[in-house]
């Protein structure tokens, strides 16, 4: 998993998403492209998945 989103079903206006930095190099290429995601990239500006949980609890 590389993002999250979600939004409260009686107030879609709060919402939150975030996108992770991975955890693993072993990725499927085919999904890759299809979601527009760059590993590389995601390295520098992903949220460390702990932190993510933590920021989505709050």
């Amino acid at each position: 998993m590389l993002s999250l989103g979600c939004c409260l079903v009686y107030d879609p206006d709060k919402s939150f998403y975030v996108e992770f930095k991975p955890i693993s190099e072993n990725v499927i290429p085919e999904a890759m492209a299809v979601s527009g995601f760059d590993l590389d990239s995601l390295k520098d500006t992903g949220t460390n998945p702990e932190e993510a949980m933590r920021r989505l609890d709050e």
